[in-house]
């Protein structure tokens, strides 16, 4: 290896490690840094990250240094000290949307309709996987106007046991397609169901699910439909200023 290559290859390691204690530092996943820039993946910076690459384009750079709080061109490419601005938030990514009645092919949205907000999330809960989910009408307005985010743990992460007034994200499948809808949940004697709270008459018949007191649901079968709790809503965001997708 010549003087030139080691020099090259010193350049790369210094902004490997810039990008990743800014990311580390925002609370940012390289997805969500992707997505909030506008790029179509995240490979570009994933690649860049594991040493599939040796640098990331100017472009790529500046626009990540304008969603990584605290960062600049200088600081991740390693030129300048960064500048560690600790968000009072961490940026939770919106993977899915939810909306009775509305099937569709797959749990998350499509990547490019997927974003991130900023929410008071702990560092547990990014650790376990927390995740937004958008509401949508119909559904859930009884509490929860359409455009609102819900902080959801993913059940299989969940520790603790259900309680009467829980609020989950139902999953049903029926011929492959998914319909995802944010429910209450009300315990009576021993058995559970699970409410909708929707202003819209459609959307008034509850869903049983089997219950044992003390433990998580595990997926059911309901006739045609295969049933199950994705997520535990664990908090909810209502964005006075409705959410709109990057142009770039």
């Amino acid at each position: 290896m010549t003087e030139n290559d080691d020099r090259k290859a010193g350049r790369s390691e210094r902004s490997r490690r810039a990008l990743k204690q800014a990311l580390d530092i925002a609370g940012m996943t390289p997805t969500m840094a992707a997505r909030g820039a506008g790029f179509k993946t995240p490979n570009t910076i994933y690649n860049f990250l594991k040493g599939r690459s040796d640098s990331l384009s100017q472009n790529t750079l500046e626009r990540l240094s304008e969603v990584i709080p605290g960062a600049s061109l200088a600081s991740l490419t390693g030129l300048e000290p960064f500048d560690a601005v600790v968000p009072a938030h961490s940026y939770v990514s919106v993977r899915a949307a939810i909306t009775a009645g509305l099937w569709q092919p797959a749990f998350d949205l499509p990547y490019q309709q997927q974003y991130q907000v900023p929410m008071p999330v702990t560092k547990d809960q990014q650790a376990a996987g927390v995740f937004g989910v958008e509401v949508r009408e119909p559904g859930a307005e009884k509490k929860f106007r359409a455009g609102s985010i819900l902080l959801c743990l993913p059940i299989h992460a969940y520790e603790d046991h259900l309680l009467n007034g829980d609020w989950v994200i139902l999953q049903r499948i029926v011929a492959g397609k998914v319909e995802l809808t944010v429910r209450e949940l009300e315990l009576q004697a021993n058995e559970a169901w699970l409410w909708l709270r929707s202003t819209h008459h459609e959307h008034q018949v509850p869903i049983r699910m089997p219950f044992i007191p003390g433990q998580l649901p595990r997926p059911w079968s309901d006739e045609n439909s295969k049933l199950s709790i994705a997520a535990i809503v664990v908090g909810a965001y209502i964005p006075l200023v409705r959410h709109r997708a990057s142009t770039r």
